[in-house]
């Protein structure tokens, strides 16, 4: 991965004491994903974030999308599973206890890889579009709805940032909203909460991923 920007990130965050979700993808073969050269110490590093309060997720198991850009949406059950077990796997011996969060990789999933995930003893996902989290397939789902930093007037919400990609720019502009609004990321109750907007915005974004699939 691109290095800096992250370790910029996770400096600030450990400053501020703020637990981010870090997306860990098990066996990495995407190589639009393999920017700068690989860290020897890439697992104790892990490691001592996760000892600093950060949330470990599941980003799939290997990264590489067939012709629908998904890696698991469409696949059947039992194909999902075992890719989903063997990254559990490998997260399992480099990390130690099980993983209970998920990331899809495109954000694409569907029923197959929720029950396998379910089965799997996986408890959050990081994803759909909500107000609050929510609970559908017997998980709890943690909304992602922002891609730039903006102050909402109500809600959970989950900022998805790509440092292999994030420009200079950009990057500052994340880091001085962090910590201006450092209260904002404490605290944050993941308690399943029901709202009027919650089913038309979950019926939105799932219309949305099957017109992608397309």
């Amino acid at each position: 991965m691109k290095w800096g920007p992250f370790a910029r990130i996770m400096d600030v965050c450990i400053k501020l004491n703020i637990h981010p979700i870090l997306g860990i993808i098990p066996d990495n073969q995407d190589r639009k994903l393999q920017i700068e050269p690989a860290r020897t110490d890439f697992w104790q590093l892990i490691q001592s974030y996760e000892s600093r309060g950060a949330i470990i997720a599941q980003h799939g198991y290997q990264h590489v999308y067939n012709n629908h850009k998904t890696e698991f949406a469409g696949l059947p059950y039992t194909e999902q599973y075992e890719k989903i077990q063997r990254g559990k796997q490998i997260l399992e011996e480099k990390l130690g206890p099980s993983p209970k969060w998920w990331m899809a990789p495109a954000h694409s999933l569907d029923e197959a890889t929720c029950k396998a995930l379910y089965e799997l003893g996986f408890t959050y996902i990081t994803d759909g579009i909500a107000l609050y989290p929510y609970t559908e397939y017997g998980l709890t789902w943690v909304p992602q709805q922002l891609w730039s930093p903006r102050v909402m007037p109500i809600g959970v919400w989950t900022l998805c940032t790509h440092t292999n990609t994030i420009s200079e720019d950009s990057l500052d502009s994340l880091l001085r909203f962090i910590e201006k609004h450092e209260p904002n990321f404490k605290d944050v109750s993941l308690t399943p909460k029901s709202s009027a907007l919650t089913t038309p915005m979950r019926l939105a974004w799932k219309i949305a991923l099957q017109l992608r699939s397309l």
